[in-house]
């Protein structure tokens, strides 16, 4: 009772706040690239996502296939990557978004979020949500990763001439690019993103450090071999266009 009261409590402010933020101002005022502390947020609303919308929960799994949102955004919170307009902008897309689609669809609002101008991106995620609601079941991973690419590609397209300009190093512009790409083919072959798929690449492969080329960052200074091949790997495919 207590855990279902405060998901709704949660679910009432979101909307508030995103009713407000109607003009970008509040928005920017809720979510700040130079404010960590608002990762942690995004956390939360992810522990929220997968509480209200289970996909894929297994034995003593609590993210289910939210893990692999949940993971990445702790990693770029943890490598300082949430102070960098690239990454920051672009996870906003799949954190504080989907809840506030969530949280129009618990309320009953969805046409207002339908009547925007990211309707498709909107109606990925409701797809989700609703087919959550029916029950778990296999297809839930390839609809999370539906709307996850959707939401991405438009995210891309709207701050797209800003992120060409943000001014960081080559390495990490290469890498965020390669990233980019590798969620594309992630999500081509469905690939599973529950804990104990995710975690080991995030704790393995990413890089602890931000920007890439920076002071203290090079890739040619990383601690193992394995994480040194991954990084040149990527950056190899950002160097191809989207």
């Amino acid at each position: 009772m207590a855990r279902g009261g405060h998901i709704q409590r949660k679910v009432a402010l979101i909307c508030i706040v995103a009713g407000l933020a109607a003009d970008g101002a509040a928005q920017d005022k809720v979510f700040r690239s130079d404010d960590p502390y608002q990762y942690l947020d995004r956390l939360e609303l992810v522990n929220e996502m997968s509480a209200m919308h289970r996909i894929n929960m297994g034995q003593g799994q609590r993210l289910g296939s939210w893990a692999g949102i949940y993971y990445f955004t702790k990693w770029q919170y943890d490598s300082r990557r949430d102070l960098l307009p690239i990454w920051e902008l672009v996870n906003r897309s799949f954190t504080y978004n989907p809840y506030e689609y969530s949280c129009c669809l618990e309320l009953g609002d969805i046409d207002s979020c339908l009547s925007e101008g990211n309707r498709n991106v909107c109606q990925n995620w409701i797809t989700l949500f609703e087919d959550c609601s029916r029950g778990a079941r296999p297809g839930g991973g390839q609809l999370l990763w539906n709307a996850h690419v959707t939401a991405l590609r438009q995210s891309i397209k709207d701050h797209g001439d800003y992120l060409a300009t943000t001014g960081i190093t080559e390495d990490e512009m290469l890498y965020w690019r390669g990233r980019i790409r590798l969620i594309y083919f992630l999500s081509a072959i469905n690939y599973p993103t529950r804990a104990h798929f995710v975690r080991p690449i995030v704790r393995y492969m990413e890089p602890p450090c931000a920007p890439l080329g920076g002071p203290g960052c090079e890739v040619k200074c990383m601690d193992t071999i394995l994480r040194r091949a991954y990084l040149r790997l990527v950056m190899q495919l950002g160097r191809k266009t989207f």
